[in-house]
């Protein structure tokens, strides 16, 4: 997926009883309960990550070591094993991979409707989302920039001991 995939705006609005979210419409009588949740990262992610990028660092020092020298490939080492460092700090202290989904539970199941970096925007949504259910006469809309590499969430289910297949979004080009 290239970077510009990554992010692309959407409309959410309510009307006639009807949230639209992108394409997408739920009528606000079938909602049972809305709420954002903070998507969780596995923390394995950033370290399987890790050690991929030293141990490709190491086939490559090895190969360095043995035809030019062997202070080469300590040194072709050195970097990848640096590089990969820095990459595994700034990907466990990042604090822009937070995201936020929107789940929306209707009659049988619980369904991820959005997901984004934009905390506030996702409240303000599912504060409106209540407000429209219990005034049937309101009406709102917005765009929000969603992030699409969170599209593989899927239905969460169980909020307290959220499971997903989100990984950290990636950190390469």
């Amino acid at each position: 997926m290239s970077s510009g995939d990554e992010y692309r705006t959407i409309g959410v609005r309510i009307s006639r009883r009807v949230l639209w979210i992108g394409d997408d419409a739920y009528p606000l009588q079938n909602i049972a309960r809305v709420g954002p949740r903070e998507v969780v990262p596995p923390r394995t992610t950033p370290v399987r990550d890790y050690l991929k990028i030293v141990l490709t660092g190491v086939i490559p020092a090895i190969i360095a070591g043995l035809v030019l020298g062997s202070g080469v490939g300590w040194l072709v080492f050195l970097i990848v094993f640096a590089a990969g460092t820095f990459r595994l700090i700034r990907a466990l202290t990042n604090t822009k991979n937070k995201l936020f989904a929107l789940i929306i539970e209707t009659a049988g199941a619980s369904n991820t409707v959005l997901v984004s970096s934009d905390i506030a925007a996702v409240y303000e949504i599912a504060e409106n989302i209540m407000k429209a259910i219990d005034d049937p006469q309101f009406e709102f809309a917005r765009s929000i920039t969603v992030d699409a590499r969170g599209a593989n969430i899927g239905n969460i289910g169980d909020h307290a001991r959220q499971h997903n297949s989100f990984g950290l979004p990636p950190t390469h080009p």
